[in-house]
Formats: C-alpha cells, sequence, structure tokens
C-alpha cells in the first residue's frame, strides 16, 4: 500500500529523509518514468520519488548519505538533485509516495501508474 505525499510537502518529506540511502528502483523506458526509493535498514517504510517525462540524468544508481531536494527551473521542468552525490535528474513532473520497502512480485506492475494517476 502506497501512500502519496501531497506536492506541496515535497520537499519537506524529503528534508526528512535526509542521510538515508538512494537507489534508482525502476525506470520505464517507453514512458521516460524513473522511481528513485529512498530507505533506511531500521525502518520497513521507504520513501519512492518518481520522476516522469525523464529528459536527463546523471550519477550514480545507489548512493548513501542522500539529500536530494526538487527545483523548478522555471520554464517548466524539474530537477532533482544531490550534489553531495553528484545525481542530477531533469524531468516534466515528480510525485513521492510512501510505502512498504517489499519487493513486488513484478515491480513494474501498476507501481508507477498509480503514482501517474494523481497528477
Amino acid at each position: 500500500m502506497k501512500t502519496i505525499i501531497d506536492p506541496g510537502l515535497v520537499n519537506e518529506a524529503l528534508t526528512q529523509w535526509r542521510g538515508c540511502r538512494a537507489q534508482i528502483w525502476l525506470f520505464h523506458p517507453s514512458f521516460r518514468k524513473l522511481a528513485i526509493m529512498l530507505s533506511r535498514p531500521e525502518e520497513i517504510e521507504v520513501i519512492y520519488l518518481v520522476a516522469i517525462g525523464c529528459q536527463r540524468i546523471s550519477g550514480p544508481f545507489l548512493w548513501g548519505n542522500a539529500n536530494i531536494l526538487i527545483s523548478a527551473d522555471g520554464i517548466g521542468d524539474y530537477r532533482v538533485l544531490d550534489l553531495g552525490a553528484g545525481f542530477d535528474l531533469v524531468c516534466s513532473s515528480t510525485a513521492i509516495a510512501q510505502g512498504s520497502a517489499a519487493v513486488p512480485r513484478n515491480p513494474f506492475d501498476n507501481f508507477l501508474d498509480d503514482l501517474m494517476n494523481t497528477q
């Protein structure tokens, strides 16, 4: 079960997850959707940051001590950044959900669709 986080509280939610482990979790090339999972070893819940309309990405697939923030670039795109890790993703939209860290049998089955239907 995933809980969608209010778009106005995205950076506040990300602040609460500073110092966690970040990992590229899912990518759907046809729809240019990418999910990053933020996790802590002692917690069963994680945060999923989903980027829609991915245009450009640079940086690692997995890193610790994450400090991710999302900013608008002023021309309609968003940047998902972790300057300390050298991570930079440009996309057209983002969504965040909190949910279980359990790996579903088919991780692509409806996972990204659930978040996109809230946009």
